[in-house]
């Protein structure tokens, strides 16, 4: 089966498989994994859906929270800001055109 897969290449942990081959674990491991007698799914590293994040992911992903809730904080002061200065825009902009009008 490898040899088919990896270009008639010799599996490099044999020495690991003729340890695990008699192990009621390993055995119960490949009966759940074979299905009507297919070839035993290979999974790639890192590829299994079952495995946990690691620690840099989970560090970058813990602290990511608070940099959004900063940044949402900070759009919302922009927000706060701009309409105060809209509004007093606008109140110079109404004392300049009742000050034109009046004349």
């Amino acid at each position: 089966m490898y040899k088919n897969q990896h270009e008639d290449k010799d599996f490099p942990f044999m020495h690991c498989y003729n340890k695990l081959q008699g192990c009621n674990k390993w055995d119960d491991l490949l009966h759940t994994l074979m299905k009507d007698g297919e070839d035993v799914p290979i999974d790639p590293a890192g590829a299994s859906t079952g495995r946990s994040i690691g620690n840099k992911k989970a560090k970058a992903e813990r602290n990511a929270v608070p940099v959004l809730a900063a940044m949402d904080a900070s759009i919302e002061k922009m927000i706060t800001s701009f309409s105060m200065e809209n509004k007093e825009a606008a109140d110079r902009a109404a004392v300049v055109w009742k000050a034109i009008l009046d004349k």
